[in-house]
């Protein structure tokens, strides 16, 4: 068998390195791949944007109340109730002054009345929590959750507050909330954490796609939805163990017509004849390595999630921002309080999984960003290394900083003309 000629050797070589240097252009944001760099992809490209918006928001609101129509609101009820459950980080870093001002900010008149916010400040102290003193928060909540007990209920409450990590009151308040937003009668309710933004255009956005949910549980004979969810993280996205399956066949069946086209060449070309098994293993070689390529560059990016609604039962992360049926809060509030300790979208999901509460769905893009680099355990510590990022960091969304800031307030002024439906 005649040597391989030199070019047969270095074409590959070539090709993946120039592969591999446009791919560290293309895909640096996901961190399902290969080329995914940490110095680059936790740039706040759109979020530092919102955050600026959102805090001019919160300035302006300091010094009056934000417009509202008829009275302060509609008569009828909102559509949604909004609930954000917040504690003092140890840290005494403060993010829901963004949180809550990226909410409001930019919305209409038609809009903010379809919303009724609920800030719980989670302290048996209400006080502790620099913001419920702050006039800016009386002028733009609804309604600010504090909890309403005495005696030994609240000495219960206090007990909890002594370990930071206590998962017995995160599911605790996470349950009392639920139950103050149920008594608003709103159409959906929904919660955030407490270190999020929110892109501008959310409400609009966030409405289509629950009326898409509707619309798709009727076509699918589906049982009521259990949750919407606004936020998630890609790192949960990549090449699951399980599916090593699916991934085989579909390598194998690429590398059989790939062969398959050089034993025709074989049979018909005498040229290729006269190096046959050499033609051959070149063509096996260079096989692998475009598969290998092909998975090296990503999952989120060789098979990026569509646009638009589409159920998530697996692999979603974490309880930043979600709309809940109200149908089914009240399996979830009993769930809750049976199980008394754990994360709340940990135990949620053991809900869900048990097929009582309907289907899961998720929105993308991402409307939620989550921006807290301090935990309320604090447990975290800000990265001093570039590249290097905490661990409450890492609940990421890389998508979202691709947001224009420009295009989405053009989409959300059209969404808004012409009409009021909500």
């Amino acid at each position: 068998m005649r040597k391989p000629p030199l070019i047969a050797i270095l074409l590959p070589l070539i090709l993946i390195g120039i592969g591999s240097l446009r791919a560290r252009h293309l895909y640096y944001r996901d961190p399902t791949s290969c080329f995914f760099d940490r110095s680059r992809a936790y740039d706040r490209s759109y979020s530092k944007v919102r955050q600026g918006e959102a805090d001019t928001f919160v300035n302006t609101s300091a010094l009056k109340p934000s417009q509202r129509t008829v009275g302060g609101g509609s008569s009828s009820p909102p559509v949604f109730c909004i609930g954000i459950p917040t504690v003092a980080r140890p840290t005494g870093h403060v993010y829901i002054r963004t949180t809550i001002g990226s909410l409001l900010a930019g919305l209409s008149p038609v809009e903010r009345d379809a919303i009724h916010l609920m800030p719980f400040i989670a302290h048996s102290d209400p006080e502790a929590h620099p913001i419920y003193t702050e006039p800016w928060l009386k002028n733009v909540a609804d309604g600010i959750l504090t909890y309403q007990f005495v005696g030994s209920q609240l000495q219960h409450i206090r007990d909890l507050e002594k370990d930071r990590e206590n998962r017995e009151k995160q599911i605790f308040d996470y349950a009392y909330m639920l139950e103050a937003c149920l008594a608003v009668n709103a159409s959906y309710i929904m919660t955030f954490e407490d270190d999020v933004i929110v892109l501008d255009g959310w409400f609009h956005k966030t409405r289509e796609a629950l009326r898409g949910i509707e619309e798709q549980v009727k076509i699918l004979g589906l049982e009521e939805f259990f949750y919407l969810r606004l936020f998630y993280t890609e790192q949960s996205l990549g090449w699951n163990a399980e599916f090593w399956h699916y991934y085989l066949f579909n390598s194998i069946v690429i590398t059989a017509a790939v062969l398959c086209v050089v034993f025709i060449a074989l049979r018909k070309t005498p040229a290729v004849q006269r190096n046959g098994l050499q033609t051959l293993a070149t063509a096996i070689i260079y096989c692998a390595l475009g598969i290998g390529f092909f998975f090296a560059c990503g999952r989120v990016s060789m098979f990026p999630m569509p646009y638009g609604i589409q159920q998530m039962p697996k692999y979603a992360c974490c309880a930043q921002g979600l709309v809940y049926n109200p149908a089914r809060v009240p399996r979830l509030i009993k769930w809750y309080r049976e199980k008394r300790l754990g994360w709340v979208d940990n135990v949620a999901e053991e809900l869900a999984d048990t097929g009582e509460v309907g289907s899961r769905w998720a929105l993308t893009p991402s409307v939620v960003q989550h921006v807290g680099t301090f935990s309320t355990k604090g447990e975290d510590e800000e990265a001093d290394k570039k590249g290097e990022v905490s661990v409450s960091q890492q609940r990421w969304n890389f998508a979202f900083e691709l947001n224009d800031a420009a295009a989405l307030r053009a989409e959300h002024e059209k969404a808004n003309q012409g009409h009021n439906r909500i």
